[in-house]
């Protein structure tokens, strides 16, 4: 053991040991940090299954059973196109991840029931349209239920004019759907800004070409 007194010459560091020191602490800094105000990455924060309420237009991990809890995230993906097909997706919610990219979390309504979803309808499937906002997937017996058609992707909505009960037919009509009565066209919502949030108000993800 050295003993150094007051006034004595001790050893001196060399730049590497004291920038390696340095380091060390801003680690430990950096780490304490995430530890103590529980900030980690979105995709460590939500999870297919949690679900969320909305606090100022942001989204936060709450309880299934609680009241505000009116979300859910139903899957992760890397693109909108992914989340159309995941049963209950009705907006999707764009964040960075902790290794610089960015997911695309599928949300939908927490109490939805997913059987009637229309994410995965395909022609000879039927729906129920209720009002322009609303389309069930039912039983083709159902009353006021109407057969699919056909299936249109990405069609803007100058194509698709507005006609009283859901949408006019011509883009269906151009498509070789000449039996549709009602096109009724939805879209994702885009909850978390890009380009993908401002193209929203031109197209919709997908037209549904509607029987009698």
């Amino acid at each position: 053991m050295s003993v150094y007194e007051q006034g004595s010459d001790a050893p001196k560091q060399s730049i590497s040991e004291k920038m390696g020191c340095l380091v060390g602490v801003l680690i430990v800094g950096v780490i304490g940090y995430f530890v103590i105000t529980g900030l980690t990455s979105p995709e460590d924060r939500f999870k297919a299954g949690d679900c969320l309420r909305l606090d100022n237009g942001e989204y936060k991990s709450a309880d299934c059973d609680d009241d505000q809890a009116t979300s859910k995230v139903y899957a992760l993906m890397e693109r909108d196109a992914d989340c159309i097909e995941v049963p209950g997706t009705s907006s999707t919610y764009y964040a960075p991840t902790a290794k610089g990219g960015y997911k695309r979390y599928c949300i939908g309504d927490k109490d939805i029931d997913l059987s009637r979803t229309i994410n995965t309808i395909a022609v000879g499937d039927c729906v129920v349209v209720e009002g322009v906002e609303s389309a069930e997937k039912r039983s083709c017996k159902a009353r006021s239920s109407r057969p699919v058609l056909k299936i249109l992707e990405n069609v803007t909505k100058f194509e698709v004019e507005p006609k009283g009960h859901g949408f006019g037919d011509g883009a269906c009509q151009e498509a070789g759907a000449k039996k549709t009565k009602v096109a009724y066209g939805w879209a994702l919502q885009d909850q978390g800004g890009g380009v993908d949030s401002r193209l929203d108000a031109l197209s919709w993800d997908r037209v549904l070409c509607l029987g009698a």
